[in-house]
């Protein structure tokens, strides 16, 4: 059993070192926590060390009290960034905040237990950027500590246009300017503001006729049609596609393990989890069909640790746009037939405006961005009577899952129910 000296002893899991000295007749104390392991002998001893030579220094002189309370106690730098924020402009405190925030970039997003640790770069540089764009507008150069909280409550109110993720994402990025220079009480509270109510938005998701459509036409150009073949029947998302590798896919599923998240390769999922994912038959061919199309054409050897989408340079894609414009380009050449243009507008024009629908009238398909898909395959799964399954395909937590796809939900939720039940049995 380890043996604690003097001075050491337990802070959950770490190794405290203690001090204590009696001033005005009440025992102040200074605390550190040191590394290492307490059920490790030597770290206890180290963390013995350090308390007694620090002891010894305070009984010959060579330290005061008050000097190793600033050299060891949190709340003299709480109180020393609180003072400097006295006279700080807002837009000096969102400077101030950038400059760390900056520094925080090198520090990489893990997995521990479950938690998140760390900044991503993206999340980084969407918080700047809302701070930026749009509270630097508002409040400027007005002092930091003279904001409150019915100036920002005042801000929701006037911008109630904006969809209330959109409110609360810039609520929350003006949070933590004043967590980080330790204004307390907080101006900006968690779960403190009034935002508009709101329906939610409907996507105007793919039907199965129109992917059919754009990926015939897009057959021409393999890798393509794979990248979007994948997002269609497997509704992963674009980094995950990007960050792929032949060693991935065991003929009927795909380990989503990896994502390319601001033009860098991250090992590790938008939401910190790894998941295998099923490959139906249309995709689960045209990946058996590009792999053989890659080993005819001898561009490169095809290795297990190979990416499945290289660029003409041999390297995988930092980003989608190549497949973007494709995509794009597909929606201006293809034509549906009339008849499937005419039941698609008839369909949906109870619940869509021309703005959205008036494609279909000239057989067109209206343009969506390809993220669109993964509501497509959401709703594909909901509808087959596999809704249990789809937090685990589309790598949501199932909370998640169940806002995101509200109304598909709630359209296919009664599709199934024996109505029989409900009769009156008199």
């Amino acid at each position: 059993m380890a043996n604690f000296p003097t001075g050491v002893g337990l802070n959950g899991p770490s190794i405290r070192v203690t001090w204590q000295k009696r001033i005005d007749n009440a025992n102040q104390r200074v605390h550190i926590n040191v590394a290492g392991s307490p059920n490790n002998q030597r770290d206890l001893n180290a963390a013995g060390r350090l308390y007694r030579e620090t002891q010894q220094d305070l009984n010959t002189g060579m330290i005061t009290w008050p000097e190793l309370v600033d050299r060891y106690s949190k709340q003299p730098k709480i109180e020393k960034r609180q003072a400097e924020t006295e006279a700080l402009s807002f837009r000096d405190a969102v400077l101030q905040f950038e400059a760390k925030a900056l520094r925080m970039v090198e520090s990489e997003a893990k997995k521990t237990k479950g938690k998140k640790k760390g900044w991503a770069k993206s999340t980084i540089e969407d918080q700047l950027a809302m701070l930026k764009t749009t509270w630097v507008p508002v409040f400027g150069h007005q002092a930091l500590k003279s904001i409150r909280t019915k100036d920002i409550q005042k801000w929701i109110n006037q911008n109630c246009h904006l969809s209330k993720k959109t409110l609360k994402n810039r609520v929350s990025a003006l949070r933590r300017i004043f967590k980080h220079h330790v204004i307390t009480p907080n101006p900006c509270p968690a779960k403190e503001f009034v935002f508009p109510d709101e329906e939610e938005v409907a996507v105007l998701r793919y039907r199965p006729v129109e992917v059919d459509a754009l990926l015939e036409y897009l057959q021409d150009r393999p890798m393509i049609h794979l990248y979007f073949s994948i997002f269609r029947y497997c509704g992963l998302r674009t980094g995950e596609i990007l960050g792929l590798k032949w060693s991935d896919f065991d003929g009927q599923f795909l380990r989503v393990t990896k994502s390319i998240v601001a033009r860098e390769l991250k090992n590790t999922t938008k939401t910190y989890t790894k998941r295998r994912v099923y490959v139906p038959a249309y995709a689960r061919n045209t990946l058996e069909e590009y792999k053989a199309t890659r080993k005819g054409a001898k561009v490169v050897s095809i290795n297990a640790d190979d990416f499945i989408f290289l660029n003409t340079k041999g390297t995988v894609f930092k980003d989608a746009d190549t497949f973007c414009n494709a995509w794009r380009e597909a929606h201006e050449s293809v034509r549906l037939a009339s008849k499937d243009a005419d039941k698609l507008y008839d369909e949906l024009c109870g619940f869509w405006d021309d703005e959205d629908i008036g494609d279909y009238l000239e057989c067109k398909i209206p343009y969506r961005i390809p993220y669109t898909l993964r509501h497509t395959r959401a709703a594909e799964l909901i509808s087959q009577g596999q809704a249990d399954k789809g937090p685990r395909e589309l790598g949501h937590t199932r909370a998640m899952f169940e806002s995101n796809y509200a109304e598909i939900l709630e359209e296919y939720k009664d599709r199934d129910e024996d109505y029989s039940l409900l009769e009156s049995r008199a």
